[in-house]
């Protein structure tokens, strides 16, 4: 339904606000805006690994936040 989509989304938003800055604009940057883990590491100027690392934790929290079938 729309009314829970919408649910969704605001809890998604809510999520990403508590996420700390790096890890969320790498969230961003790869889910929302489609750029490749080596073009964001690029864009912020850190190591692909360190991307990598970052999402995969931001992944774990989503699935704690969504609960495990969610994500």
């Amino acid at each position: 339904s729309r009314a829970g989509r919408a649910e969704d989304v605001s809890r998604l938003m809510s999520m990403l606000d508590e996420l700390p800055e790096r890890r969320r604009r790498i969230v961003e940057l790869h889910h929302l805006e489609g750029s490749t883990i080596r073009e964001v590491a690029e864009i912020l100027g850190i190591p692909k690994s360190v991307v990598f690392d970052e999402l995969k934790a931001a992944m774990v929290l989503m699935k704690e936040f969504f609960g495990a079938g969610a994500v």
